[in-house]
Formats: C-alpha cells, structure tokens, sequence
C-alpha cells in the first residue's frame, strides 16, 4: 500500500486567514483545537501571531500550556466548558473563557479574566437560553468588573431581543423584550 502524505503550506493558511478577515472586516477566531486538527498547533499558531486581531481557540489546558511555552502571546480562548478547577490555568495564561451558564459567570466574579457569550440559538446544546441571556447582559452592566470581549449577533425570535451589538462600553445596544426591565 502507498504511503499517504499531507503537506501544509502555512503560506497558504495565511493567505486564507487574510482572505477570510478581509471578507468579513472582522477579527477572526482561528480554531486550532486537537493540535490543529492534528496539523501541528504550534506551526500554525507561530504563522498567524503576527496577523492583527488573531485569536486562538483551543479546546484543552493542555493546549494553552503548550502555546505559551512556545512563546505564543496573541489571545487565545479556551473552547471547553471551563469550571473551578480550570481557574488557575486560565489566569495564569491570560486565556479568554466562552461562558455558556450562569454558574461561569459567577466564577468570573472578582477576576480580570475575558470571556465571551455563548448563546443558545434554538439547537439546545449549550448556551445561555434568552431569560439568561438578559439577565447576563443586566449583571454586567451593573458590575463593570466584568470583563466581556464579545459580540453578540441576535438570539432566539422568541423573546425579541435584539443584541446586536453586546460589547464593552455598548450597552446601549439591548433593546429589552415588551414586559422585561
């Protein structure tokens, strides 16, 4: 049997990063969770630490560890859902965290750690549902200690909220659903 062989050409991974943020006119997240697919993490990583707006997302400790022994100082997010435990690895390597419950939030309180929102589309997987969500957008307005980086799009047609645009120093943005205040 023929020995199969796959080569990457980093430059063309770069080309397409470049390509896809000038698409879209916006920071890309670059998912390179189980050592990029099992391309090589750090190879990849290195290529794209100098593209402007870079984020990493990764799904293991074991992953930001690595990143930053190899010197690897862009953001990265851990992808996983994270609990009390993982707290320490997370602060100690300035990772950003998605949160996706409440109980996330509230290990964030009294931290500096960055996170972003997960909201629940309708898939019911994982993610905030809308009563959360509006409560989560409520508690970070009022406690400025919360470090949310995010940008949230829209949530479930149910509610009729509309988050366009959730970012730090935006909270002008909600627009609270007929009964919610």
């Amino acid at each position: 049997m023929k020995e199969a062989i796959l080569k990457v050409d980093l430059d063309n991974i770069l080309y397409n990063y470049r390509h896809i943020k000038c698409y879209y006119k916006k920071n890309v997240i670059a998912i390179l969770k189980d050592d990029a697919y099992g391309l090589g993490l750090i190879e990849i990583a290195k290529t794209l630490q100098y593209e402007e707006g870079i984020i990493i997302g990764v799904s293991s400790l074991e992953e930001i560890i690595k990143l930053r022994k190899n010197d690897y100082q862009k953001e990265i997010l851990y992808l996983n859902v994270f609990d009390e435990e993982d707290l320490k690895v997370i602060i100690d390597n300035d990772v950003s965290v998605i949160v996706e419950n409440l109980n996330q939030l509230k290990l964030l309180k009294n931290t500096k750690i960055k996170f972003h929102l997960k909201f629940n589309t309708g898939m019911n997987r994982l993610g905030l549902k809308d009563q959360e969500a509006i409560f989560v957008y409520l508690q970070y307005a009022r406690e400025n200690h919360l470090n949310l980086q995010n940008q949230v799009r829209s949530l479930s047609d149910s509610m009729k909220v509309s988050l366009m645009y959730l970012t730090k120093g935006l909270h002008s943005s909600l627009q609270a659903p007929r009964g919610v205040r």
